[in-house]
């Protein structure tokens, strides 16, 4: 949660039981879309209530018509699902069998227009791990910090094979040429077996197909299957890929071959990408991997996969889906480190920080937003070559965030942009003087430690303070404490890890907001 609100995101944590029900899930979603100003994308992480919808096999399959799991239903805020006309008991599995009123959709294409970007990381089922479902999900939230801070970069060059499915009219290989060349360009772009050449060459993206099972795809393993199990005793060095093949497209499946490659060495998102195609270009200027797989999905999309019609559905399918983290960006810098905001004497703040161990970045920018709800702007008109700014530019008195980035210009087969780092945050209060008016003759002091906490804070004050509150980040009260004391200690045990403010109120009138990362 903490990368995601350095990177820029507003976070809002919901937990919800995997035995929910996925119109339970879908009103939550839609409640938070009426009530936050600008909702764009929800990260399904762990074993979220899976919808199922539609009369379709887009894999060709007789014995695979009927139901098929549908994350886009979470992102159609607006569109009629309906639960009574598809009456289809032929699949092999059950949970694919639809019949009216079980509580499957009935739409094969998404209804309507999606208004959010939604992925999913979910190591539920996958018994060819050694490791727990929870240690999966750790394992990849650790794997993608060390990507978004550039702990790891992986070599710019994608990867093709197209196992034994080249011959398909459907071209399924033009899912990495058509991407791979606007991403690299076509000398970065290189045929070789999948599986083999992963195990030791690291590739940014990858695309792989073949004639598929629920656990695996053949001709990806120097022209063998390429199995689950060949995923989990192996680490893959592949960030972003795409697979293709019968069966497991259908990714609720046990040791499906799809969300288990997001357990695999460096492997953070992967798509069923071929019916239909999948459209990643926009992420070669800097957008997010949630941008373009909604692009993908959405209806009356431009992009035209083949159609062969009947249950062949392909475009706007409501089986389209993306795994991983909707908010990941193909490239990432070094962040800068130990950011210190100070209100100064002559109506401003003064900012210093240390510079990012990447030398060659181009400089900094940095952001600033009142607390405890405020939105971001940028302060700086130039990129900062230093490590020290003063803002002038603030004429209200108010608790306010600062956020510094590294940026560096990013020049790649599609063109250029500035990419930035995740970024550094503090906060200050700060008290605008008009001249004429003394200011308050006691310095306040403050201290929050430990700070970031794993579970309890302390608050030290040089003036006794009458009132605490906390609040998450879309300013809703969480806890309310009154008192009289200069010491007081809070047990946030109990509370979802995230970012937190906490105002604190003095009896002379003055407030001072501070924030509180739980980890």
């Amino acid at each position: 949660e903490v990368d995601l609100y350095n990177d820029g995101w507003d976070v809002t944590t919901i937990g919800v039981n995997p035995n929910d029900s996925a119109q339970s899930v879908k009103a939550i979603i839609v409640n938070q879309y009426n009530s936050l100003q600008n909702l764009r994308s929800v990260y399904l992480l762990g074993h979220i209530p899976v919808p199922y919808s539609g009369n379709l096999n887009p894999d060709g399959h007789p014995d695979h018509e009927g139901a098929w799991p549908a994350d886009v239903y979470y992102a159609d805020m607006d569109g009629m699902w309906t639960d009574n006309t598809v009456n289809n008991t032929v699949a092999a599995e059950t949970r694919n069998q639809n019949i009216p009123g079980d509580g499957k959709f009935d739409q094969s294409k998404v209804p309507s227009a999606l208004e959010l970007q939604v992925c999913r990381v979910d190591f539920n089922s996958l018994p060819n791990f050694t490791e727990t479902e929870e240690v999966l999900l750790s394992q990849y939230l650790s794997k993608a910090h060390d990507f978004k801070i550039a702990q790891y970069v992986p070599q710019e060059r994608g990867l093709i094979d197209q196992g034994n499915l080249y011959s398909f009219p459907d071209g399924f290989g033009q899912n990495g040429y058509r991407n791979f060349n606007s991403f690299f360009g076509p000398s970065n772009v290189d045929s070789m077996d999948y599986f083999t050449t992963l195990l030791t060459d690291d590739y940014l993206w990858s695309y792989g197909c073949g004639a598929g099972a629920y656990n695996s795809a053949q001709g990806l393993n120097n022209g063998a299957r390429m199995y689950t199990s060949d995923l989990a005793s192996n680490s893959i060095q592949t960030t972003f890929t795409m697979l293709f093949g019968s069966y497991f497209g259908d990714w609720d499946s046990s040791n499906n071959l799809l969300r288990g490659s997001l357990g695999s060495g460096k492997t953070l998102a992967a798509s069923w990408a071929g019916r239909p195609n999948f459209h990643y270009h926009h992420m070669a200027l800097g957008e997010n991997l949630g941008y373009s797989s909604l692009v993908s999905q959405d209806k009356n999309s431009d992009y035209i996969s083949l159609n062969y019609g009947a249950g062949f559905v392909t475009r706007e399918g409501i089986h389209v889906a993306q795994m991983g983290d909707p908010s990941l960006r193909m490239y990432y810098l070094q962040p800068a480190s130990t950011l210190i905001v100070l209100a100064n004497s002559t109506n401003g703040t003064d900012i210093t920080w240390t510079a990012s161990a990447d030398l060659t970045v181009d400089g900094y920018n940095i952001y600033r937003k009142t607390l405890p709800a405020g939105l971001w702007s940028k302060v700086n008109t130039n990129i900062l070559t230093g490590t020290a700014f003063s803002d002038t530019t603030l004429m209200a008195s108010g608790d306010y965030e600062y956020m510094v980035k590294a940026t560096k210009l990013k020049v790649n087969a599609s063109g250029s942009f500035y990419n930035e780092s995740l970024g550094i945050t503090d906060n200050t209060t700060f008290v605008y003087s008009v001249p004429g008016i003394d200011e308050l003759s006691l310095e306040l002091q403050i201290a929050v430690f430990p700070n970031p906490t794993p579970g309890s804070i302390t608050i030290l004050s040089n003036m006794p303070m009458e009132q605490v509150i906390l609040r998450d980040l879309l300013g809703r009260t969480v806890l309310q404490q009154t008192l009289n004391v200069r010491e007081v200690s809070l047990d946030l045990s109990y509370f979802k890890r995230g970012i937190f403010t906490a105002s604190i109120y003095f009896e002379d009138g003055r407030i001072r907001t501070e924030k509180i990362i739980l980890r």
